[in-house]
C-alpha cells in the first residue's frame, strides 16, 4: 500500500510537471481536470482562464466556479475526466511512468483527511488508514491512478 497526499509527492494532483496536450500545456494533472471540467460545462470563460492559472489551486478554485454546474452530470463524467488527466501526466512523463510503473501491484490511496470523494477522509498517519474497511473516503484517484498504471503497463509489454 502507498499512501500519499502531500503537493510534492508524484501521485498529486497538485505535483507540479509539465503535461503537453490539447495544443496546451498545463502544469499539473489538476489544472487539466479543472480545464476539462469547465469544458464539460461549456464553460469557455474559465476554461481560458484556467490555462492561465498560477498554480493547481488557482486552478482548483477557477474549477469549482464553472457555470452551469450540475452535480449529477459532474458525477458521471468527474471519474473518466480524472482518467484523462492522470494518464496525459504519467505518458508524457517518462519519470513520473516509471515511477508510477515501480508501484507494481500495491494499492495507492489518497490519504487526504479533507477529501472523501478523492481521497480516504483520513491522513497518512492515522493508523486507520491502513485498513480500506476503515477509510471514510472512496479513494477515486487512488483508483484511477491504479487504472492508469494498468494501462500503461499493457501499452509498455510490461
Amino acid at each position: 500500500m502507498i499512501l500519499f497526499y502531500s503537493n510534492s509527492d508524484i501521485f498529486s494532483n497538485f505535483y507540479k510537471c509539465e503535461i503537453k496536450v490539447f495544443a496546451n500545456t498545463f502544469s499539473s494533472s489538476e489544472q487539466l481536470f479543472m480545464y476539462l471540467k469547465a469544458l464539460i460545462f461549456a464553460d469557455i470563460d474559465t476554461a481560458l482562464a484556467i490555462l492561465s492559472a498560477q498554480g493547481p489551486s488557482e486552478a482548483k478554485k477557477l474549477g469549482r466556479s464553472a457555470i452551469p454546474f450540475d452535480q449529477e452530470s459532474w458525477d458521471i463524467v468527474k471519474q473518466q475526466l480524472m482518467y484523462i488527466a492522470n494518464y496525459a501526466k504519467f505518458d508524457k512523463n517518462e519519470e513520473l511512468k516509471k515511477a508510477l510503473l515501480a508501484t507494481d501491484n500495491k494499492l495507492l490511496v489518497e490519504a487526504s483527511p479533507y477529501d472523501k470523494i478523492w481521497g480516504i477522509g483520513l491522513s497518512k498517519d492515522d493508523p486507520k488508514a491502513l485498513n480500506p474497511a476503515n477509510w471514510k473516503g472512496l479513494n477515486l484517484l487512488g483508483e484511477v491512478l491504479m487504472d492508469v498504471r494498468k494501462v500503461l503497463r499493457k501499452n509498455e509489454g510490461v
